[in-house]
């Protein structure tokens, strides 16, 4: 990812969001969450990238096969996952009117997730 691509991404999901370092903190133990939410920050753009990478170059995938695919734990993956959602770059897997579901390790089942066209055209257009 090239750093414009970063920063682009950075700066669209906190104008989406208006999230902050600040915003993210908790109140409670503020050192660790003040390291917590610097980590989070620095690391977001990436790891939503990582998921629409995934989905771009696998297909529809739950969040535990994302977090598969691109070695993350499955409730990091999955707020990023959502983040990607909320903007409109990755939706449900939907298959004759139905949200696709799968099982999941533990044998309860999840929704499956696509990378919308606009997630594609997205992509595309930070490849280098």
């Amino acid at each position: 990812m090239t750093l414009l691509t970063e920063l682009y991404f950075k700066d669209a999901f906190d104008k989406v969001f208006g999230r902050s370092i600040k915003s993210m903190v908790r109140r409670t133990n503020l050192e660790t969450s003040h390291e917590a939410a610097r980590n989070a920050s620095e690391n977001a753009p990436n790891h939503r990238l990582r998921a629409l990478n995934a989905l771009y170059e696998h297909g529809p995938m739950t969040d535990f096969e994302l977090a598969d695919k691109t070695n993350l734990q499955q409730n990091s993956i999955g707020k990023r996952r959502k983040d990607c959602q909320d903007i409109g770059l990755i939706d449900f897997f939907i298959v004759d009117g139905e949200k696709q579901r799968r099982k999941t390790p533990s044998g309860s089942s999840a929704y499956v997730w696509q990378i919308t066209e606009l997630g594609q055209q997205f992509l595309e257009s930070t490849k280098c």
